[in-house]
C-alpha cells in the first residue's frame, strides 16, 4: 500500500515537473518570437525614418541641381548635376536644414535679382561623375546591426531564465536580409558660395551700418538729454530716453551679430535668445554694460536727481534683471560696488549702485 502510494507521489512529482519544464520551454519559445518580432518592429522603423530623410534629401538635392543652368560656369568634364548639388549640400554644411537655407537665400536672391552667376564665380567643383542616388545613400546611413536588446530581455523563462534565448537571432535576420548591407562612404568635397554677394547680406550689411550709425547719434543725443536737464533744471523725457536707448541697443546688437527682435510701434528691442544658447552671454555683456554706461553718464552730468531719470533708469535696470542676477552686497567691499552695477541689498531689494545711497535707483520688479 505504502509502495503504491510513493510511486503514485513520484509520478505526480513527475508529470508536474514535466509540465513545468514544457511550460518554461513554450514560454521560451514564446518570449524568442516576441524578441524577434521587436527586432523586425524596430528595425523597420528605423527604415521608415531613413527613407523619410532619403526622400527630403533627394528634393533637397534636385532643387539645388536646378541652380546649375542658372549659375551660368563652366563645370569640370564628367561632372553630373547630382554632383553640383552635393558639393553645394555640403559646403552649406552638410544637413538638410543647411541646405535647405541655402535653397531658400538662392531663391531669395534670384526673386530680387534675376540672376545668380556672381555667386558662384569661384565656387571649386570637382567631377565625381555620380548620380543622386549615389549622393543619397551616402549623407543618409544607419548603423548596420540589429537594435540592442536590453539585457534584462534576453533570458528565457524558468528554468531557462540563465539562457540568453537571443543568440541565433541575428544570424536569422541576416538571412532575412532585415539589415540592409550599405556600400562604402567616399568623401564628398564641399563648394561654398560667396554669400557676402548674395543680396540678403547686402541688405543686412545696409542694415547693420544703418543701426551703428544711429547708435553713435543716439549716444549723443543722451548727452544731450543730460546736459539739457542740468542746464535748465528741467526733467528729462523719459520716453525720448527709452527711444535711444533702443537705438544704442540695436546698433550694439547689429555690431555684434546678435539676432533681435524689434517691436515696430515701441521700438523696444528684444531678444528671442534662452540661456544656454551661444549668444546668451553675449546679450548678457550687453545689458549690462549699457545700463553701466547710462547710469555712469547721469552721474557724471549730475542729473540723478531727477525723477524720470531715476524712473527710466529703473526699468532698464527691470530689463537687466532679465537676463543678470543681481550681486549680493554683502559679498563685496562698499569700496568695490561699481556705478551701474546692480545689488540685491540686505532687506532683499534691489538696486542699481550710483556712488551714493542717497541717489541709489530702486529695480521694484522685471516689468519695464
Amino acid at each position: 500500500m505504502r509502495r503504491a502510494f510513493t510511486e503514485g507521489l513520484f509520478t505526480k512529482l513527475f508529470t508536474s515537473l514535466d509540465d513545468s519544464f514544457k511550460s518554461n520551454i513554450q514560454d521560451t519559445k514564446d518570449k524568442k518570437t516576441k524578441i524577434r518580432d521587436y527586432l523586425v518592429q524596430r528595425q523597420m522603423a528605423r527604415d521608415e525614418r531613413k527613407e523619410e530623410k532619403e526622400n527630403e534629401l533627394d528634393n533637397v538635392l534636385k532643387n539645388l541641381a536646378s541652380f546649375l543652368d542658372k549659375s551660368d560656369i563652366n563645370v569640370p568634364e564628367g561632372m553630373t548635376e547630382a554632383d553640383f548639388a552635393a558639393q553645394l549640400y555640403k559646403g552649406s554644411g552638410g544637413t538638410i536644414d543647411s541646405g535647405k537655407k541655402l535653397i531658400e537665400d538662392l531663391n531669395t536672391h534670384y526673386a530680387k535679382v534675376g540672376e545668380v552667376k556672381g555667386l558662384f564665380d569661384h565656387v571649386d567643383l570637382v567631377a565625381q561623375g555620380k548620380n543622386f542616388g549615389d549622393y543619397i545613400t551616402n549623407f543618409v546611413r544607419t548603423p548596420e546591426k540589429l537594435v540592442s536588446v536590453p539585457t534584462a530581455m534576453t533570458g528565457g523563462v524558468g528554468f531557462l531564465k540563465n539562457v540568453d534565448i537571443t543568440e541565433g537571432i541575428k544570424e536569422e535576420m541576416d538571412a532575412l536580409g532585415i539589415v540592409k548591407k550599405q556600400p562604402p562612404v567616399f568623401d564628398v568635397k564641399g563648394a561654398s558660395l560667396d554669400r557676402t554677394k548674395m543680396v540678403q547680406a547686402q541688405e543686412y550689411a545696409q542694415q547693420k551700418k544703418a543701426a551703428e550709425t544711429n547708435q553713435k547719434l543716439a549716444q549723443a543725443r543722451i548727452d544731450k538729454i543730460y546736459s539739457d536737464a542740468k542746464l535748465t533744471g528741467k526733467d528729462i523725457d523719459g520716453s525720448d530716453l527709452r527711444t535711444n536707448y533702443n537705438l544704442i541697443l540695436k546698433g550694439k546688437s547689429a555690431s555684434l551679430n546678435i539676432p533681435y527682435l524689434e517691436d515696430k510701434v515701441t521700438g523696444a528691442i528684444t531678444f528671442n535668445i534662452k540661456r544656454g544658447d551661444e549668444k546668451y552671454e553675449e546679450v548678457q555683456k550687453l545689458h549690462k554694460g549699457l545700463l553701466q554706461q547710462l547710469v555712469s553718464q547721469a552721474k557724471n552730468t549730475d542729473v540723478l536727481n531727477f525723477s524720470q531719470v531715476q524712473n527710466v533708469l529703473s526699468s532698464f535696470g527691470s530689463i537687466n534683471l532679465g537676463y543678470n542676477e543681481p550681486i549680493d552686497q554683502s559679498s563685496v567691499k562698499a569700496s568695490d560696488m561699481q556705478v551701474g552695477e546692480m545689488y540685491k541689498g540686505k532687506d532683499g531689494g534691489i538696486f542699481i549702485w550710483t556712488g551714493d545711497i542717497k541717489t541709489s535707483i530702486q529695480v521694484p520688479s522685471l516689468d519695464i
